[in-house]
């Protein structure tokens, strides 16, 4: 994708971590991320979400971006359950991919505000992206290889939108969908539960709770088995040690490509998770699309997360 080299935006400020203001309601605050802070004209309206996801943020504050990131395959770009009706019958630009972003393309939408909370961005395209429009990049308190919480995600957006009340109550409404959830099945508290996935021949990934798809069913309650939480973050494991994933109900999300390897597997048909038929999985590329809600982890693919995943839930634990 092309580079642009551009003036810096009439916003103040340097363009790799100076000093800069934020507004919301009219009234000047400060951002802080990864880069320094960030400066925001109030009440923006022209916004571009560069984040994996967090265009999701965005648009249940009551916004529109102009464009997004195309980071799961979305096709058409936009077209997802939970978010399809909040794109209010536009068509959103396609910004970037998983790798990079395209900066003459995201110029050319002449944003006023440009978010990147998720985006795991390094400096170099922190300052790009600044002289395009101010930018809020990731928490400095997360490593590029976490996601931020949801919640934190949906704040800070709603503070660069001037819109924190709003962004609050967002929060407390998804909280209270996953603690409805913790009531109606308090035995998940005493459950080992872990998200995995096929992720080439032979071996498998397994989402830890600093990862939204990992994160999700702690937040059901879930336990995680030691065994596996002290593994280093994104070590494959080998079909060899298919063991690790015999917890009281293993979810797999997964494309039919992946599920089919897992399924082959010498090993899978004999855990006892599997013959106790506690095996949830979460497909991605078809169905329901759950595997996907999950991975955004944002405050409008979660409730539909939580609704289809209590129902497998149900199926499994009855």
């Amino acid at each position: 994708m092309a580079l642009l080299t551009l003036p810096l935006a009439a916003c103040g400020g340097d363009d790799g971590g100076g000093a800069r203001t934020a507004t919301a309601g009219g009234k000047p605050v400060t951002i802080a991320h990864k880069f320094g802070r960030t400066t925001v004209p109030a009440n923006p309206k022209r916004v571009v979400s560069v984040g994996f996801g967090e265009q999701d943020a965005v648009l249940a504050l009551g916004i529109v971006p102009l464009g997004g990131r195309d980071w799961y395959g979305e096709r058409p770009f936009g077209s997802f359950a939970w978010e399809r009706d909040r794109w209010r019958g536009t068509t959103p630009v396609v910004v970037g991919d998983t790798a990079e972003v395209d900066y003459e393309r995201i110029a050319a939408l002449r944003p006023d505000l440009i978010v990147g909370v998720t985006s795991a961005m390094d400096g170099s395209t922190y300052r790009k992206l600044s002289q395009i429009a101010p930018t809020v990049a990731q928490p400095a308190s997360f490593k590029d290889s976490e996601s931020p919480p949801w919640q934190e995600v949906t704040r800070i957006v709603g503070r660069a939108l001037g819109r924190p009340a709003q962004a609050e109550k967002l929060v407390a409404e998804v909280e209270q969908r996953f603690a409805r959830a913790r009531e109606r099945r308090p035995e998940m508290a005493r459950l080992t539960g872990v998200n995995m996935a096929p992720s080439g021949p032979g071996t498998f990934d397994h989402y830890h709770a600093r990862d939204s798809r990992g994160r999700f069913f702690t937040e059901l309650g879930f336990r995680v088995p030691a065994a596996l939480a002290k593994r280093p973050d994104w070590t494959p494991i080998s079909s060899e040690r298919l063991e690790l994933f015999d917890v009281d109900v293993l979810f797999v999300e997964s494309d039919a490509a992946g599920e089919r390897r897992l399924r082959r597997e010498k090993l899978y048909p004999a855990l006892d998770v599997v013959q106790r038929g506690r095996v949830i999985y979460l497909p991605t590329g078809r169905g329901d699309r759950s595997g996907e809600a999950i991975a955004y982890g944002s405050v409008l693919s979660l409730p539909y997360a939580i609704d289809r995943v209590m129902a497998q839930l149900d199926r499994v634990l009855d």
